[in-house]
């Protein structure tokens, strides 16, 4: 009878734990990530890897929309207001205002496309898009080899190179996470 109680018992535990599996609350406590139709709308209209928006945000500011530096970024996506101004005017949003850098779906885009604009530059390297991200593209440049890919060893500038390094292993563990979501919730 013992036997057969604990069997039933582990065959709950089981049960719910797949039922716990397939809900967004379970893959949202174990790796948050908001705004994301905001965060999917500006990397699809830049091309570039939501969850490598992801783990820059998350790198950042941790998804607290009204996070600010020591030095005065602004929002989600950490961005100064020069730059924020400056983007906004390409964008054409109109009547723009550095508080508006809280707000998710202008810092999103606006970060984003601030992306594209240093991926435009440095091409298929990574890190030094990533470091430009952080310290400013004038400055990598001076970091580079030219022709070379910038590494994160390269980088003379503690606060970039951990920030590469924390925005890349974010990166990781979010394509981890979401590939097992993938995997434990598809249907047959």
């Amino acid at each position: 009878m013992r036997k057969r109680t604990s069997l039933i018992i582990i065959a709950i535990i089981v049960f719910l734990g797949l039922v716990l599996l397939n809900t967004n609350y379970f893959w949202n406590k174990l790796t948050p990530v908001f705004y994301v139709d905001i965060l999917n709308k500006y990397a699809g209209v830049y091309k570039i890897d939501p969850l490598l928006v992801a783990a820059i945000i998350n790198t950042e500011s941790k998804f607290w929309t009204h996070a600010q530096s020591p030095v005065g970024a602004i929002g989600l996506m950490q961005i100064m207001p020069e730059t924020g101004r400056e983007i906004a005017g390409k964008l054409k949003i109109h009547n723009f205002h550095d508080h508006d850098l809280y707000v998710p779906e202008i810092n999103i885009r606006i970060g984003c496309y601030y992306l594209d604009e240093i991926r435009k530059e440095c091409g298929d390297d990574q890190i030094a898009w990533l470091a430009s991200y952080n310290a400013g593209k004038n400055l990598v440049k001076t970091w580079k080899q030219p022709g070379q890919p910038l590494e994160v060893g390269q980088i003379p500038y503690k606060e970039t190179r951990n920030f590469v390094k924390q925005v890349l292993y974010n990166h990781k563990r979010l394509k981890i996470v979401q590939r097992i979501k993938q995997l434990i919730t598809c249907r047959w």
